[in-house]
């Protein structure tokens, strides 16, 4: 079994959740809210599962520029972004800043989605490949397959998801040796909790030998900073400490 993490990137209403949908038959967009404005609002998720035992994680982002904080949650941890640009469109502004942040993410792979393919003449398609193939010259995606797809009529969807199983196979398997690594992503207010808030974090990095689950004493011998102190609740929840409860909120 290996697993890795594809995010999407792309302008507002360029068809990232349609074309997750289209890949997994998993509608990413889960929340009323995103349902009836039709937009993407939070991060979906969804899997993309190969006969040989390959596992694509996929997190759809919102595309709106009101949302990039939310974006940016998705994209820090993904092994190779799924870059959408429709055809009837082209680059958008939020299609230059998802590139920008991909960079500055460090982001080493991808491979780029021409959607809504069904929408424009073959001549038309063929300039707004031009116009992707300048616009990402220079950046991690420039030697990146270009796919031109339609979630509407299933043009090249399976074509797809074979160049996503090529790319997804080159990616570094990720470490299973060093420090154990989860930084924290912000504070979730949940009703009913004692101090109300709910810590959520992100496991970066395994701990110790794989199949080998450490102490808290080895852990502070091993490392060079002295490990924060754990809370744990009576209603089950394990929330890090600094101090005094009110910190980190």
């Amino acid at each position: 079994m290996r697993y890795v993490i594809l995010g999407t990137a792309g302008h507002i209403d360029h068809g990232k959740s349609s074309l997750v949908k289209a890949l997994t038959g998993v509608d990413p967009d889960r929340l009323k809210e995103e349902k009836e404005r039709g937009i993407t609002i939070d991060l979906g998720f969804a899997d993309l599962e190969y006969p040989d035992g390959l596992t694509v994680g996929i997190v759809d982002v919102p595309g709106h520029e009101r949302l990039i904080k939310n974006m940016l949650a998705g994209a820090g941890g993904i092994d190779l972004v799924l870059f959408v640009i429709a055809a009837d469109e082209s680059i958008m502004p939020q299609s230059r800043e998802h590139l920008h942040i991909c960079n500055l993410l460090r982001i080493k792979t991808g491979l780029i989605a021409i959607t809504k393919a069904d929408l424009v003449e073959a001549e038309w398609l063929a300039l707004v490949t031009d116009d992707v193939k300048a616009f990402v010259k220079g950046t991690f995606l420039e030697d990146a397959d270009i796919v031109p797809v339609s979630s509407k009529t299933m043009f090249n969807v399976e074509f797809l998801k074979e160049k996503i199983r090529e790319v997804a196979l080159k990616v570094e398997p990720k470490q299973t040796k060093g420090h154990f690594q989860a930084p924290h992503r912000p504070c979730v207010y949940v009703k009913g909790f004692r101090d109300g808030c709910h810590r959520d974090c992100r496991i970066r990095k395994h701990l110790g030998r794989q199949g080998h689950r450490d102490t808290p004493e080895q852990y502070q011998e091993q490392s060079p900073r002295t490990p924060q102190p754990r809370q744990t609740h009576p209603d089950g929840i394990c929330r890090a400490a600094r101090g005094n409860k009110s910190s980190g909120h």
